[in-house]
């Protein structure tokens, strides 16, 4: 695995995996996450955290539509960029806009879509668009396959 594709799965798992990985544990898939303190950090972790802060900062620094649109794709999987879209335009009358149904449908085996945001905007609703600071990163747990950051 690459050291991209090692930091986008971190990032998906930030952004779409917190329920996902607690019905993973209850069914008893694999063995849960091991918890780091606070203040372990390890080269990769650290990595990790200064990649997040500076996507999530470039991305609202960002003001114009196409900018945006290239900023998420940049910190995302293709997967998960369609995914994403998909749930802020449900409803829209837009094309290849999905119902909330539909959306379900499409996305259940590969994602928990009940934290799926619809009709919200990537990572925040649009309605709080403004100056976005990163207050606190710190990782919450890690596994095999990437980091949990509060």
């Amino acid at each position: 695995m690459t050291p991209k594709t090692w930091i986008l799965a971190s990032a998906l798992l930030i952004f779409s995996c917190k329920e996902h990985k607690s019905q993973h544990q209850e069914a008893g898939a694999s063995a849960p996450a091991q918890a780091l303190p606070a203040e372990a950090g390890t080269p990769r972790a650290d990595e990790a955290r200064l990649w997040l802060n500076k996507s999530i900062s470039h991305y609202f620094a960002t003001s114009d539509v196409d900018s945006l649109d290239a900023a998420m794709k940049e910190i995302t999987t293709p997967d998960y960029y369609e995914y994403k879209s998909d749930a802020t335009n449900v409803g829209l009358d837009i094309h290849g806009s999905l119902t909330e149904e539909q959306f379900h449908q499409k996305w259940q085996n590969r994602y928990d879509t009940r934290g799926a945001g619809i009709g919200t905007g990537f990572l925040i609703s649009g309605q709080d668009w403004g100056r976005i600071t990163i207050p606190t990163c710190r990782l919450l747990s890690a596994t095999e396959k990437g980091f949990l950051f509060d």
